[in-house]
């Protein structure tokens, strides 16, 4: 795959693609008019559009059907993801960095800041573990797993956590804060705070390949299949 293309050009290429009207024409009359069909159908357009791909690519001449989609895909991403989207993986990573990162910590609650007080000075003397602290004192919902929290994505965590978490060092008690009506203390038990390096440009840059794949996709069907379906 040494032919430099651009989205644009495989765009074009495609809405001339017979074969891709050719395979709509057989899937129109049985799989569009059952619309609890649309997830197979959207992975048998996705397998038929990386195939057009990598034929466009790699030269018309070499025949793909003995393939598998899976390897097709991963061919088309290798050759086409860096140079299509490395220059967008920045920003995406910006947009990306609250669901990329993420962290396992260990949270107890509860109404009396007392009792704070003493788990906390019984987790950091050793004498007493987590999960005998949160069943004795703890508070639903993180009494029910012993108050360990495993890979949450910094998205996802409320904005007094965030605000502990930032500054505590891993495998530290903190001290007591407020959570709303409770008083509560955390240990970070891990940290996964994705640096912007070479592997993870093409990581992102493999992961926007795969968003167009899926707009694509998805516009194929609307195009060419659901305009079927409404006639």
């Amino acid at each position: 795959m040494n032919k430099k293309i651009r989205i644009e050009e495989i765009e074009d290429t495609l809405t001339k693609d017979t074969s891709i009207a050719e395979f709509k024409d057989g899937l129109t009359s049985t799989l569009c008019k059952e619309l609890d069909q649309l997830n197979l159908l959207t992975t048998l357009i996705k397998s038929r559009l990386v195939r057009a791909i990598y034929i466009y690519l790699d030269g018309i001449e070499n025949n793909t059907e003995e393939t598998s989609a899976e390897t097709l895909f991963e061919r088309a991403k290798d050759a086409l993801s860096w140079d299509w989207f490395s220059s967008q993986t920045d920003r995406h990573y910006l947009n990306r960095k609250d669901t990329l990162d993420k962290y396992s910590f260990k949270l107890l609650r509860n109404q009396n800041k007392g009792v704070i007080l003493e788990a906390q000075q019984r987790i950091m003397n050793q004498e007493e573990e987590w999960e005998s602290v949160s069943n004795k004192w703890g508070i639903d919902p993180e009494k029910k797993f012993c108050g360990i929290y495993e890979n949450i994505p910094s998205n996802k965590l409320g904005k007094e956590i965030k605000s502990i978490i930032t500054g505590l060092e891993l495998n530290k008690v903190s001290e007591p804060f407020r959570m709303g009506k409770n008083y509560a203390i955390l240990e970070i038990t891990k940290r996964i705070e994705l640096q912007l390096d070479k592997d993870t440009r093409k990581m992102l840059a493999e992961e926007l390949f795969e968003n167009w794949l899926d707009k694509k996709t998805k516009d194929i069907i609307d195009k060419y299949l659901m305009q079927d379906v409404q006639n």
